[in-house]
């Protein structure tokens, strides 16, 4: 579903708050997880979705730990395969609006 459709340059940062806010409008409960591009991933989008139980895709801001698990390589590389499969099907493009 599409959030917000405008041609001016902005921050997409800023509509996860309102795109989170409309799902649970729709569907009456939150979503699990978001898979975001980086640009979504900043701290107060980190918080936001920490505070509702919301897991927001992608590595942890920073630098990588040396410590850090297979586990959660893992589900970041399953994470990015599935938004891969819908921002890569051409079913979706704004030409087809």
């Amino acid at each position: 579903m599409i959030e917000q459709l405008d041609w001016e340059n902005n921050n997409e940062g800023i509509t996860l708050r309102e795109s989170i806010e409309n799902y649970y409008n729709r569907f009456r409960f939150y979503p699990e997880a978001i898979l975001a591009d980086k640009t979504y991933r900043n701290h107060d989008n980190l918080a936001y979705c920490k505070s509702l139980g919301i897991r927001l895709s992608g590595p942890k801001l920073g630098r990588p730990s040396k410590t850090e698990g297979k586990t959660l390589e893992r589900v970041a590389r399953q994470d990015a395969s599935e938004r891969n499969a819908v921002e890569g099907t051409r079913k979706y493009g704004l030409r087809l609006i």
